[in-house]
């Protein structure tokens, strides 16, 4: 995975990003003047376990309470398979609205900007909608299916 070119702006952001890999998981690898992303394979012995954090305990009530509307899905059959198409529709649309409007906060706000913020801006506009894109085409092929089932095997 290549570094896109939102790292190559300034140092500030290199390291913002160089965070959001490493929050996934992978680390900077130099292969000659690049710096490529991969998942670390081995454990570094030099430094010491975490401890384990209690930050989960408080959201276990979360999970319970969660885990009921999952298993009404399951129950519903390809009627909830629809019904979870329907809501990965509105999370997509959602989220491209979404992107559009901080697309236009950042335009309005800051005015005039670099050419590379402006790069920037434009690039994670287009991530994001097409991120929006793909939910929105994975919950008609899941209420495609959830229909399908319901008239052919229900």
């Amino acid at each position: 995975m290549h570094l896109p070119v939102a790292c190559r702006a300034d140092r500030a952001k290199r390291a913002d990003i160089c965070r959001q890999y490493r929050a996934f998981g992978l680390f900077p690898v130099k292969a000659g003047t690049r710096i490529r992303y991969q998942p670390r394979l081995t454990v570094r012995i030099d430094r010491p376990m975490r401890k384990q954090s209690l930050l989960l305990l408080p959201l276990l009530p979360i999970f319970v309470l969660g885990m009921f509307p999952i298993l009404l899905f399951c129950f519903m059959g390809f009627a909830g398979l629809g019904i979870l198409g329907v809501l990965l529709i509105c999370v997509g649309l959602g989220d491209g609205l979404h992107a559009n409007s901080d697309f236009n906060r950042q335009v309005i706000v800051h005015g005039y900007a670099s050419r590379s913020e402006r790069a920037v801006d434009a690039s994670n506009l287009r991530w994001t909608v097409r991120f929006a894109t793909v939910m929105n085409v994975t919950g008609v092929g899941l209420i495609a299916a959830g229909l399908c089932g319901l008239f052919y095997f229900g």
